[in-house]
């Protein structure tokens, strides 16, 4: 379910640079609720900080608007 979540979470940028904020929205989403079940910490992964991104990008989408370029999220 881990690498799963991170997958889901890489796939969801690839559809946001293609345009598809639907397909952004339900990777993004879907890959929230794998990664919420484990630590902040997992596997070397800084989860804390790569859920805040997520969840960030969730909240531009919520908007409806075209969000200015950001900075992708990064697994650290």
């Amino acid at each position: 379910m881990f690498l799963q979540g991170l997958i889901q979470l890489a796939a969801a940028f690839h559809h946001d640079s293609r345009g598809n904020r639907e397909g952004t929205k339900s990777l993004l989403e879907a890959a929230l609720k794998k990664l919420k079940k484990y630590p902040d910490k997992f596997r070397g992964v800084n989860l804390n900080t790569l859920r805040g991104a997520a969840n960030a990008w969730l909240a531009i989408l919520a908007t409806g608007e075209i969000a200015a370029p950001i900075t992708l999220p990064r697994i650290e």
